[in-house]
């Protein structure tokens, strides 16, 4: 099983009274590693437990009520947090041997960033802000369901009927769930455990949101026998590396 994930990040000031616990857990995380934490690092030996416990006597917390988050700081002071248990809401959503097409939408493809992990393998990460991924996933949406009455009566039979018809409903469940959140935040698309079933020769070249990027400009000037190819060519890619991941050989997710 591999795993990929969606980090929203939220300002501080929005967690209620749970914000002066994470307001103590930044100040000594940044005291104790020198900085903030990375959703692709790695604990080493002890490494947690030691400093659950600096934390716990620091804060005078029990060292079973510790919870965890990542956070960023922008220039200006502020800092957005991700928790990683909280009772407002889920900031990290998960997904299996798989990342659904819609949330590619979420990017553009020069917000792609890579950096070599622990697991000896490019990671690879897009980042950008939780108010410009939405209006960005709205717009494809609008652009889709446009597309769907447009589209030439010779060509309605093909897969792109399909192809629109989900991605107007992923990009609809997308849409509800991020609006949950302060649009003022950052949003993260972390590819995880998924780059190792990525060939090592072809991870450098992965650019699922730029071939995304495509499809939606080929829509745009009414190439559709272009864009279903492109969307097709996407979907196999992906059916490969679900294939890979969940170790299975026919099933197809991505449709």
């Amino acid at each position: 099983m591999a795993t990929s994930n969606l980090i929203i990040y939220e300002p501080l000031q929005v967690f209620g009274t749970e914000s002066d616990y994470w307001k103590s857990y930044i100040e000594f995380y940044e005291l104790y590693w020198g900085g903030p934490p990375s959703p692709f690092g790695v604990w080493f030996g002890n490494e947690y437990e030691n400093f659950h416990k600096s934390l716990s006597e620091r804060i005078n917390v029990e060292q079973s009520e510790i919870k965890d988050c990542y956070f960023l700081k922008e220039e200006d002071g502020s800092y957005f947090i991700a928790p990683i248990q909280s009772d407002f809401g889920n900031h990290l959503i998960y997904i299996e041997n798989i990342i659904p097409v819609e949330w590619f939408l979420l990017f553009a493809g020069d917000e792609r960033k890579t950096l070599f992990s622990h697991w000896g393998f490019n990671a690879i990460y897009y980042g950008t802000k939780l108010q410009t991924a939405l209006l960005r996933v709205e717009s494809s949406k609008s652009l889709f369901e446009k597309t769907l009455n447009a589209i030439p009566a010779e060509i309605k039979e093909s897969e792109i009927i399909g192809i629109l018809n989900s991605l107007i409903n992923g990009s609809e469940q997308l849409i509800n769930l991020l609006q949950g959140y302060n649009n003022s935040g950052h949003i993260i698309l972390n590819y995880g455990d998924i780059c190792s079933y990525i060939h090592i020769y072809t991870l450098d070249n992965e650019r699922s949101v730029a071939e995304v990027c495509t499809f939606i400009e080929l829509l745009k000037k009414s190439e559709y026998e272009k864009a279903n190819t492109a969307m097709k060519i996407l979907f196999q890619k992906w059916n490969e590396i679900f294939n890979n991941a969940s170790g299975q050989s026919a099933s197809k997710p991505v449709q």
